[in-house]
């Protein structure tokens, strides 16, 4: 267990920057109850903390992963640990964990090594069956995401681009404070040359913009004259925009009856993608 800090504020910034809570292999309730994005979901009002899973599948086909997940719906989908082992055993799987506060406007993101190191691994384990991705689920309990890339290598009909993804939306819907759904909100590939531009990333439900791979290494890093003569290293902020921004708001009604707002907040980013 590797705590990486709380959510923190900026003064007078409307959205939060959720840090890492935790990154844990599969079965959390092993490692720590308080952050346990399996534990049983109970009404909850607006303010209130509220922690979701990522879980983190390198080498694994997004629609393969959702077609077992229709499966196991009715079984604890991501918490069933039948599917948790499999995850494990095949792909090597781990899940970051968020604490959210409900109704606030945050953005997750993952350092850059926790994403670029898993898929080089998948990358040279293609003998194994593995694909040159990292496919990611937001989940709570039963509840869960459609899988989405947050890096693919594949280029071919059905993803098209390559590169690691920009940014990604997901919209959480709550039914008087229970959550009923995790939602990807279409942000589109306008910011990038349309969804025909090969860093235009086609997911299971939304289109991505993608940073190409050339621009996400050493060589690109020393391109940059400050660069020149300093060490380069995966952590340092050059690669952040290699690293995947998920925008997160939520929809519906809180335990009072009380309408959540930031989901719109959410939606209008929609508004200022580039044509």
């Amino acid at each position: 267990l590797r705590l990486m800090g709380q959510p923190c504020q900026r003064r007078g910034a409307s959205m939060w920057a959720v840090l890492l809570t935790s990154m844990w292999a599969f079965a959390p309730s092993a490692h720590a109850n308080m952050f346990n994005p399996c534990s049983n979901i109970t009404a909850a009002g607006r303010g209130d903390s509220f922690v979701v899973g990522l879980a983190l599948i390198p080498g694994a086909n997004a629609t393969a992963l959702n077609a077992l997940l229709i499966q196991l719906v009715s079984f604890n989908g991501l918490c069933n640990a039948t599917f948790q082992e499999y995850l494990v055993t095949t792909f090597a799987a781990r899940i970051s964990v968020f604490n959210l506060r409900l109704d606030r406007l945050s953005v997750l993101r993952l350092p850059y090594p926790d994403v670029v190191f898993p898929l080089v691994t998948a990358t040279n384990n293609a003998a194994l069956g593995l694909q040159p991705t990292m496919t990611a689920i937001l989940f709570r309990q039963n509840i869960y995401s459609t899988p989405v890339y947050l890096a693919s290598g594949i280029s071919d009909v059905t993803i098209v681009g390559a590169g690691f993804v920009v940014s990604l939306a997901a919209l959480f819907r709550f039914d008087t404070g229970v959550l009923t759904a995790i939602q990807w909100y279409n942000l589109n590939c306008n910011g990038c040359g349309g969804i025909s531009s090969q860093i235009c990333i086609h997911q299971i439900d939304v289109q991505a913009c993608a940073t190409p791979f050339t621009s996400c290494t050493c060589a690109a890093f020393f391109e940059v004259a400050v660069n020149v003569g300093k060490n380069c290293t995966y952590t340092d902020p050059f690669f952040q925009s290699c690293s995947t921004a998920i925008n997160v708001g939520f929809l519906g009604t809180d335990s009072r009856s009380a309408a959540f707002r930031s989901g719109q907040q959410v939606q209008r980013l929609n508004a200022y993608s580039l044509e």
